[in-house]
């Protein structure tokens, strides 16, 4: 993991929970309207560039990890090459699976002394059997050099919810919550985030601070390229001097919000919340709103006008 000074002192965040596309926008998977992105890989059937089996295919931190038919591991650059499958959910609930190949492998020069790898990642059109690229650079994402994709174990699913679900896996690329929160050092693999902490629990309450989903429901209330402040209960993470004009916004758990001081974004929610939000006004606040010894992070925002500022009515 890259040391804390490596850090932005208030890192940019954005609204993609995994980050895939614009290059990626296939044609012909479902019948009827669908999801357009392929949520989960399947750990078997990955096969060689050169064709043969991978056994034992698993993600440990960072990194895919198995064998060749001869029992040799696959290291690093050999995983250049390798086809799999991924699923497309469409909407009338059936998972189509369609072809993926892993185009290049690099070292994630934001973690690669604990030895996280990098992935080119394409994916099959079934409608033009063009390969397209499951990553590709956003507009106004401050990211730099190529986009690529982080290998995380289990899955997310519409609302941002993360399951652990065998034999499957799935990427993100470098510009979305999932990776940014990995390198702002909840990874779900992180040391310091264990024992006493679930690691994935720190990963997830990340995701939904990242994205600013309060409800904890899927939806992102904020722009790309927005910087906020990060810190945590446990110290994972200390907070970087105040900007002028922020203020403090609120408390998170892997469920969304637990109190909210500011939307980060007024204008994203002209409908207001779907749910329900105690006010807090600080760190102090939202932990003593919290069941005892919960994991919480924080993060602070620059303030909307008073007029704009969320104020949602305690239960």
């Amino acid at each position: 993991m890259g040391s804390a000074q490596a850090r932005p002192e208030w890192p940019d965040q954005g609204p993609a929970l995994q980050g895939f596309g614009p290059g990626y926008q296939p044609g012909g998977v479902c019948s009827e309207a669908r999801t357009d992105l392929p949520r989960r890989f399947r750990l078997d059937g990955m096969v060689t560039a050169n064709g043969g089996p991978i056994r034992g295919a698993r993600v440990e931190p960072g990194r895919l990890v198995g064998n060749a038919a001869s029992g040799a591991a696959l290291q690093g650059e050999q995983w250049k090459g390798v086809r799999l499958q991924a699923a497309v959910d469409c909407v009338a609930g059936a998972a189509l699976e369609v072809q993926a190949r892993i185009a290049a492998v690099k070292k994630d020069p934001e973690r690669g002394a604990g030895g996280a790898l990098l992935y080119e990642v394409d994916v099959l059109d079934p409608a033009t059997s063009a390969w397209l690229p499951l990553c590709s650079k956003v507009d106004g994402d401050s990211g730099k050099g190529d986009i690529m994709a982080l290998a995380f174990a289990g899955e997310w699913d519409a609302s941002g919810v993360f399951h652990d679900t065998p034999g499957t896996f799935t990427f993100a690329c470098t510009t979305s919550a999932a990776v940014k929160c990995a390198h702002w050092g909840y990874g779900p693999w992180d040391a310091q985030a264990a024992p006493a902490i679930h690691r994935r629990d720190a990963h997830q309450a990340c995701i939904r601070m990242a994205r600013a989903d309060y409800c904890g429901d899927g939806q992102a209330r904020t722009k790309l390229g927005t910087e906020i402040n990060i810190w945590d209960s446990e110290k994972m993470r200390s907070p970087a001097p105040p900007k002028p004009g922020a203020g403090f916004e609120a408390a998170w758990r892997p469920e969304g919000a637990i109190c909210i001081q500011h939307a980060r974004y007024p204008d994203l929610l002209q409908s207001g919340l779907q749910c329900a939000r105690p006010h807090c006004e600080s760190q102090e606040e939202a932990t003593n709103l919290a069941p005892a010894r919960s994991l919480l992070l924080f993060n602070e925002s620059m303030l909307p006008s008073r007029s704009a500022a969320l104020r949602s009515a305690s239960r």
